[in-house]
């Protein structure tokens, strides 16, 4: 870990964030991406040290969450002051955006404290202040589907290697796991081919069994 102690206290001396303070950090790959106020995001990886700034405004709060895609993967996600989840791509040593999540202005819109891509697929899931939990579609920046999994502020939110179930912990200490592939109609279906934008072949597999079971 001192290697990694040393990246993160140069990524506090370089960016002079509140003192030195990081609010978020992610670690892959020999790559560490950190946190810090004002909406600021930093990136040290071999022959890359960068910085890009997400959400814009004189009172911007810390970046509350940050998460990378995959060990070899240049996509990573960070949850802006502006309420918003901002997909940024690492393209020749500079950040960019990709997309950016935002809740439409009728729902609340309550911090993201905590990211989690699912893999294998084009989803991410936040999870907020107040227990909510949502799955976006990143390429289509669509909202697919939410649940309030926890009563209190969702701090961690991780995936099992193949995706097949989803961990997250609360405040208040408590782990939930949820499982992600659920058996109905004794058939198992895989959620993340339902929610997808182009999976109108399993909603309608599914359609029919239930209509069948009527």
């Amino acid at each position: 870990f001192a290697t990694e102690n040393a990246v993160l206290l140069s990524a506090a001396e370089s960016l002079n964030w509140e003192n030195g303070k990081i609010s978020s950090v992610a670690l892959s790959g020999g790559r560490v991406a950190a946190g810090g106020a004002a909406g600021k995001v930093w990136v040290k990886a071999p022959k890359v040290d960068t910085i890009f700034e997400v959400g814009r405004g004189k009172n911007s709060q810390s970046v509350g969450a940050i998460a990378w895609r995959g060990t070899r993967d240049s996509l990573l996600a960070a949850a802006g002051p502006d309420g918003g989840v901002h997909v940024l791509s690492l393209e020749q040593g500079k950040l960019r955006e990709s997309a950016v999540l935002l809740i439409p202005a009728a729902m609340d819109r309550k911090p993201v404290t905590a990211l989690a891509f699912w893999p294998k697929t084009n989803f991410l899931v936040a999870g907020y202040e107040g227990g909510m939990v949502r799955v976006w579609d990143y390429k289509e920046e669509a909202l697919l589907a939410q649940t309030q999994l926890h009563e209190t502020s969702v701090l961690a939110a991780a995936f099992d290697a193949d995706g097949a179930n989803l961990v997250t912990v609360g405040a208040d200490g408590l782990e939930r796991e949820t499982r992600l592939r659920v058996k109905v109609f004794e058939h198992t279906w895989d959620l993340k081919e339902i929610f997808s934008l182009d999976g109108s072949a399993a909603r309608t597999r599914f359609y029919l069994d239930s209509l069948n079971r009527l």
